[in-house]
């Protein structure tokens, strides 16, 4: 038998190619093991290493991972969204305590033998290809390789070039080298990945209860990223607006009014330098709620909100988790995104364009779009999804001058302000993540966030989605254009909606997005939606959009 499990003579046969696969368990665990099984059709199982499926108990895995590096002729690198954060925490623990990273390990093991090992970095969708110049000598080499990519729906074929790749690689080698000497390992090592053991790194939803972390328990951390992501090498530059943008955006709104802003977590005034504070005079953007709640419940792992939501519900229970949600957000003003929207028909109306209302999308919790509005003067209803509670999985409306009614057949209700040419008579704030509590009637709801994993999950799981949004709105919204104001489309559980609507399409009208210092990831991200991305200071972006709306309808600047 060959490599591929075909028979043929001695003469003629290829030896067999051996592949180490190396991964982090919390980053790309399941993408990993659906690699494996496609690499064992092709190699055979006793050619493809993976330390869950070949590393037993009793096995000295401080012994056997290198040597298993040194004996494999290719070791593909899995990377995942938070792969590179990781390597940079852990060599900032190896600074500080000593301890191995053992995925390091393995990379530099492989490096280390030159051509008898090749590295292939293997980009899994939504991730990007790290460049290593502030990594020690021993790795700078990673950064510099050319990866190969795999995308969810190109899943097939993209595997099918990175086996190609894999035999082209081997071939031109020829002959493994002996094994370079094997790094020096700790004393006192901590235990390999057992998928079996509950560790910190394992995404919360893959098991029904997982553990909280304890002081002496092994776990796998991922920093909590900045707020302002690093670039990754080797893509394009994300461009400032440019004129003929605003010069596009302002046509569409003055003439169609075909513009939909909405909303992500980045939209909140940070209130300048330092950390946000809850009931302090801000609001928290995704990153600082994510880290209120992390330091709130004791969490040392994943900066990813939902699986800290997630963890917390997990440990402490609901009650707990939305009493610190409710402190977090029900304090602090509306910020400079909410007010210039909130405004924004009265200044179109100063400057004679009137009946300029909008439809207004916000994936954030708190209710600083209705309180802006409020202070504006700007009537509008609310539409809000139901995260828990009887009317789980539907959208309550809230008429500006009637009673709250939940939405029992989204496809046939038709009350809201929209007439049949998708026309807006007043403007309406579609909350698609849920919001935080609103106990005084009409309108009452409690406890109402799509947060955790779980609750993720289940809005994932709700089909079609047109028994889900309601029918005006969903055509609305397949109808318009877009402009996303501070929404990070790397984040998994952000894009769950924009899958919800369109799938695997791209958007049928031209949209933009805006986010300050966006990088190469968001962008290639962006692409598969057909979205052009921008990156500028939301409140410089704004400032820069009214003052060619006033140029544009010959209105005098003030």
């Amino acid at each position: 038998m060959n490599a591929s499990g075909d028979s043929g003579s001695a003469a003629d046969a290829s030896p067999p190619v051996s592949v180490f696969i190396s991964y982090r368990r919390g980053d790309d665990f399941g993408e990993a093991r659906a690699l494996r099984s496609e690499l064992v059709a092709e190699f055979g199982d006793e050619h493809v290493f993976m330390d869950v499926n070949d590393l037993h108990v009793g096995d000295n895995f401080v012994r056997e991972l290198p040597e298993r590096v040194g004996r494999c002729d290719v070791l593909l690198a899995v990377i995942g969204p938070r792969w590179a954060e990781t390597m940079d925490q852990r060599l900032k623990d190896h600074q500080r305590d000593g301890s191995t990273d053992y995925v390091r390990v393995e990379i530099e093991t492989a490096l280390g033998r030159g051509t008898g090992t090749r590295v292939l970095p293997v980009v899994l969708g939504g991730a990007g290809m790290p460049d290593g110049r502030a990594w020690p000598a021993s790795l700078r080499g990673f950064g510099e390789l050319t990866a190969a990519f795999l995308e969810p729906r190109r899943w097939d074929d993209d595997v099918r070039a990175l086996i190609s790749r894999i035999h082209e690689l081997v071939a031109d080698v020829g002959a493994p080298e002996p094994p370079a000497t094997v790094p020096p390992m700790p004393p006192t090592p901590a235990p390999p990945r057992i998928p079996t053991e509950p560790t910190q790194s394992a995404p919360v939803s893959a098991a029904p209860t997982p553990s909280a972390p304890t002081p002496s328990a092994p776990v796998d951390p991922v920093p909590i990223p900045s707020a302002t992501p690093a670039a990754t090498s080797g893509g394009r530059s994300v461009p400032p607006p440019d004129p003929g943008h605003f010069d596009d955006i302002s046509r569409l709104i003055l003439r169609d009014n075909a513009v939909v802003p909405f909303l992500g977590r980045v939209v909140n005034d940070s209130g300048g330098p330092g950390e946000w504070v809850a009931g302090g005079e801000t609001l928290p953007d995704g990153e600082q709620l994510a880290a209120y709640l992390a330091a709130h419940f004791d969490y040392r792992g994943t900066s990813d909100l939902a699986t800290i939501a997630q963890f917390a519900l997990i440990r402490m229970g609901r009650v707990d988790l939305y009493k610190a949600l409710r402190s977090a957000l029900k304090h602090g003003a509306p910020g400079h995104v909410h007010r210039f929207l909130a405004e924004l028909p009265d200044r179109l109306a100063q400057m004679g364009h009137p009946d300029h209302s909008q439809l207004l999308i916000t994936t954030n919790y708190d209710d600083a779009l209705e309180r802006a509005c409020d202070d504006a003067g700007e009537p509008y209803d609310l539409a809000v999804y139901m995260a828990s509670g009887e009317n789980k999985g539907k959208f309550i409306h809230v008429p500006y001058d009637g009673e709250a009614r939940p939405i029992i057949v989204p496809n046939s209700y038709l009350d809201f302000p929209i007439d049949e040419d998708g026309e807006l008579h007043r403007t309406i704030i579609l909350k698609i993540h849920g919001a935080v509590d609103r106990a005084i009637a009409p309108g009452a709801w409690r406890e109402n966030f799509v947060i955790t994993e779980n609750d993720y999950i289940d809005y994932l799981s709700r089909a079609p989605i047109e028994t889900l949004v309601p029918t005006q709105l969903l055509s609305k919204l397949r109808e318009s254009h877009f402009l996303f104001l501070g929404y990070r489309i790397r984040d998994w559980n952000l894009r769950v909606f924009l899958h919800r609507v369109w799938g695997d399409q791209q958007l049928g009208a031209k949209s933009w997005a805006v986010v300050e210092h966006g990088d190469d990831v968001e962008q290639e991200l962006w692409d598969n939606f057909g979205v052009g991305l921008f990156d500028s200071n939301l409140s410089a972006y704004l400032d820069g959009l009214l003052t060619t709306l006033t140029a544009a309808s010959g209105a005098p600047a003030r």
